[in-house]
């Protein structure tokens, strides 16, 4: 059932490459499909599409450098309590991974229980991983899409993160290259934030 909100929910999105989940989710905002403000777009690449995206449409963008971190034992974990920084300044309500290509440690996720989604362009679990829109259409699938995923609280130190499918969408596979393909598939992956659950 759709929560009616006073006020937009406040969404950060990460991303590490041209945005192009992040651009159908601007798409949406304007539209009014979705109640929801992004309040920051985070990277960890200086040069990422998705930054220079959201400058064109006057979002905050936000670079997190991680090479002073590196060389750390904990390097992974530093970082993410530098994210986390910046999401408690911009008092962020969902994070939107949208092609973030960065692993995702304890530190951001326990921060964020069920608060941070994490958008794979392909109806998992088949095609995990890179290159899946390839993938799809190498097998000849006749269906493809995208899968929306809760992430939830991480219990061992060292364990893969927990997660939780939130949404599946399909789409019939077009008769094109990946890049189209992929063009296609982003429009299938929005959740409308303001119908997400009350998870405790």
């Amino acid at each position: 059932m759709p929560i009616n909100r006073t006020t937009p929910l406040r969404v950060a999105v990460l991303a590490s490459g041209r945005g192009s989940n992040l651009q159908a989710i601007i798409d949406a905002i304007e539209a009014e499909r979705v109640q929801a403000q992004i309040v920051a777009v985070i990277s960890n690449k200086k040069d990422a599409g998705a930054l220079e995206r959201a400058r064109k449409h006057g979002l905050k963008d936000v670079f997190v450098d991680p090479k002073p971190f590196a060389g750390q034992p904990d390097s992974r974990e530093t970082y993410d309590r530098a994210l986390r920084e910046v999401l408690q300044q911009h008092e962020v309500d969902l994070v939107l991974l949208a092609g973030y290509m960065k692993i995702v440690t304890a530190v951001l996720v326990n921060a964020y229980v069920n608060r941070m989604m994490n958008i794979h362009p392909s109806l998992l679990p088949s095609f995990p991983g890179l290159d899946v829109q390839k993938k799809a259409i190498d097998w000849g699938c006749k269906l493809a899409g995208c899968t929306c995923i809760l992430s939830r609280k991480v219990w061992m130190k060292d364990r893969s993160l927990s997660k939780l499918p939130c949404r599946s969408s399909t789409r019939t596979l077009p008769k094109s290259s990946p890049r189209e393909f992929s063009f296609r598939n982003t429009r299938s992956i929005l959740v409308p934030c303001n119908s997400l659950p009350k998870v405790d």
